[in-house]
């Protein structure tokens, strides 16, 4: 999709001109803090962009609950699951990608009139199906 796997090795290289999609758990860090989250697929952006604006919304959760007591709250527990989520995302793209690639999260995606959810297991299938020919809707990224 943005990376092209060599058959019998554990490396990629990005493809010029195609972004890289990102879903599971990079789309939930997304959808909180960088994109709509009705668009899926979102627009195109650049991983020094993403870094830098996961980067900063993690300093503000750690500024906001540095110095809170420890609670149970629904609110304390959404805080703590996007701050995993902000620095495992901002962590993983920055180390991984060149920072001018572009990304694409994405996690509702319109095959042949119907919805499809991506799933954690899902990356695998579309790129299977996109080596086949068969027409996944990354075309249009």
């Amino acid at each position: 999709i943005g990376l092209e796997s060599k058959k019998g090795t554990a490396t990629a290289t990005i493809v010029e001109g195609r972004p890289v999609v990102c879903i599971s758990g990079c789309w939930y860090a997304a959808a909180a803090a960088l994109v709509d989250p009705e668009e899926s697929p979102s627009k195109r952006m650049r991983v020094d962009e993403i870094v830098r604006e996961l980067t900063a919304k993690r300093a503000a959760i750690l500024a906001e609950i540095g110095a809170l007591p420890a609670d149970d709250s629904e609110a304390m527990k959404r805080k703590v699951i996007n701050l995993s989520n902000y620095t495992l995302v901002s962590q993983v793209l920055g180390l991984l990608l060149p920072r001018e690639a572009e990304v694409v999260f994405a996690r509702d995606w319109q095959l042949n009139g119907s919805t499809f959810r991506t799933t954690w297991s899902a990356g695998w299938f579309l790129e299977h199906l996109y080596g086949r020919c068969v027409n996944v809707g990354v075309d249009a990224l």
